[in-house]
């Protein structure tokens, strides 16, 4: 989207665990570190399952993809 890069990994819609909590916190605080060491673009990274799907590609075509948080995001934010 522009100078705007997504990252998406997909998951499947209960795969809530310890691991996830861990690759969603770990990645997020990754590309934090990438875009303060650079201008170029802007990464924002998302997980996403097949509950969430339809709710993405909306955000994403009315460009309000950076404030979409997922339903497994959510859950794993929990």
């Amino acid at each position: 989207m522009g100078s705007d890069i997504i990252v998406v990994e997909i998951k499947m819609d209960n795969d809530i665990s310890d691991e996830n909590r861990a690759k969603l916190r770990y990645a997020r605080e990754h590309f934090a570190r990438v875009n303060e060491l650079q201008k170029e673009q802007r990464y924002f990274f998302k997980f996403l399952s097949p509950a969430s799907y339809d709710l993405f590609f909306k955000a994403l075509r009315n460009g309000k993809y950076r404030d979409f948080k997922s339903d497994i995001e959510a859950k794993l934010e929990m």
